[in-house]
């Protein structure tokens, strides 16, 4: 019962990774086999603490909301699981969605910052008027000049202290998108 470990009302991502690690750090954590990339738990929380710093060295803290646009790739949970130790806000894109779509969630959430797949770009780019600057865009793979670069963040956060974060099990983690079957979508607020 992991609520041995500390009292439920300080429950977090971040907490929940961290006992996470100390039950099973040396266990598997995710496994994406179609791009051969395996991780133990506590691989993992060192890759969230780095992808925390990346965020953070580029202006993303507590309170950023911040758009994810990615498929099935690890960059996807460990984006959230960053976010989350941060108390940033993750507000994830459905891949299937037009650059309308896309333009209409990011805006209704006051997203400040993209991550977005590099298969991904020209639907952003087919956005009339981008709903955040280039230079707040972050690719995920092969990237376009003018464009963050997520290995570029992730190499130069190498060694770089933590950030001083207070997060609270009821601060924002996502604002999650309903389908829009009746309407424009609706932003679901969620809580740590």
């Amino acid at each position: 019962d992991i609520r041995a470990f500390k009292p439920v009302e300080y429950w977090t991502i971040d907490a929940l990774l961290d006992v996470t690690v100390e039950r099973y750090g040396d266990k598997l954590g995710w496994n994406f086999f179609d791009d051969g990339v395996a991780m133990t738990w506590r691989e993992i929380q060192a890759a969230v603490a780095r992808a925390a710093n990346a965020l953070a060295s580029i202006g993303i803290g507590k309170g950023s909301h911040v758009a994810v646009f990615l498929p099935n790739v690890e960059e996807y949970p460990l984006t959230w699981l960053a976010l989350g130790r941060l108390g940033a806000v993750m507000v994830p894109i459905n891949v299937t969605y037009t650059p309308r779509e896309i333009a209409y969630v990011m805006g209704n959430a006051r997203a400040t910052h993209l991550v977005i797949h590099h298969d991904l770009l020209a639907v952003l780019e087919g956005i009339e008027k981008p709903p955040v600057d280039r230079e707040r865009v972050i690719v995920v793979g092969n990237a376009r000049a003018g464009y963050e670069h997520w290995t570029a963040i992730m190499d130069a956060a190498r060694g770089l202290s933590p950030p001083a974060t207070h997060v609270d099990p009821d601060d924002l983690v996502n604002i999650q998108y309903t389908s829009g079957t009746t309407g424009f979508p609706k932003g679901c607020m969620l809580p740590h």
